[in-house]
């Protein structure tokens, strides 16, 4: 899919920033000034964290009145970069119900600088496999999925091979284009191309057996085809492919093994050792199954965390 997983450090959160509302101003509006129509108040916070209508009139709105080459000054571009990442990770990664981003979760955008040093994917997987058990159970009568479920729809589309869109074959599609969830968004439906009926596929997939599930998708995928030791990957497709077969292979190894994702306020465990010996038969050395309680360390992880193969 394209989410990097398990490189870098565990992402933050800082409970004191929870209701810090001087912090807040000057980490997302700092250019206004003292009775400015835009700056926050407490009317703007919410259970500990920034009320997204807020978010929407101080970045967008504000930002559609401006002239069309309008720019921020140089002192300010922090606040609108740190705005950005800090509605995208309270609003996709860690998405919940609630109508407010806790200011928490600022302690992993608050140095712009450093944002690329968190383990980002980890983290949006804990939320999400925690988003799913409680809808499943019905934990908190949400009456939804919690999380980064932006990424169900496409692993749908690859596991299940049905009630995608319709990918159009053309000679200017990069099919090693990562994140590969890509290659399912806009304009990809044909002129002439029967749309999908959602009975029939609701059909398709209730009947469907287990070898008519794609269980690894990505097993033709060039990064992990291709020989990286001969000169042509490099002449075709880069140095850049090189990175992305290294980080595409790791991923697949993960895939037959027992990691724990992490994040600052979650963990949870993907048990792909068992999926693997269940699929193939292929004997695996597990380690025995844990109970996460209390704080998480890494030798911790580095010993239960991953499962071996044999040999």
């Amino acid at each position: 899919m394209g989410v990097v997983v398990g490189v870098g450090e565990t992402m933050p959160y800082d409970v004191h920033l929870d209701d810090d509302i001087d912090t807040a101003r000057q980490l997302l509006c700092r250019e206004f000034g003292e009775g400015h129509a835009l700056l926050l108040g407490q009317g703007d916070l919410r259970c500990g964290g920034v009320r997204t209508s807020w978010m929407s009139k101080r970045f967008i709105d504000y930002i559609a009145n401006k002239p069309v080459h309008w720019a921020p000054a140089p002192e300010h571009e922090d606040e609108y970069v740190r705005g950005f990442l800090f509605y995208l990770v309270g609003m996709a990664f860690f998405r919940t119900t609630d109508s407010s981003i806790p200011l928490g979760w600022m302690a992993g955008v608050r140095d712009v600088a450093e944002v690329g040093r968190y383990d980002w994917g980890s983290a949006a997987l804990a939320h999400l496999y925690l988003g799913l058990d409680e809808a499943s159970r019905n934990v908190k009568n949400v009456g939804g999925v919690n999380g980064f479920t932006a990424l169900l729809p496409f692993w749908f589309y690859e596991y299940f091979r049905t009630l995608m869109p319709r990918v159009v074959h053309t000679p200017d599609l990069d099919y090693t284009q990562i994140p590969h969830m890509t290659l399912w968004l806009g304009g990809l439906r044909g002129d002439g191309l029967v749309s999908h009926n959602r009975d029939i596929g609701r059909q398709q997939v209730e009947v469907m057996g287990g070898d008519a599930i794609m269980w690894r998708p990505w097993r033709d995928d060039p990064h992990l085809t291709v020989d990286l030791e001969t000169a042509d990957p490099l002449a075709v497709y880069g140095e850049r492919f090189r990175a992305l077969a290294a980080t595409t292979r790791e991923a697949e190894a993960l895939s037959r093994r027992r990691v724990v994702f992490l994040s600052s306020k979650v963990q949870a465990w993907y048990l792909g050792e068992c999926v693997w010996r269940l699929l193939y038969d292929e004997p695996l050395i597990p380690y025995p199954h844990q109970r996460i309680c209390g704080p998480v360390t890494y030798p911790w992880i580095l010993y239960f965390g991953i499962g071996t193969t044999v040999g």
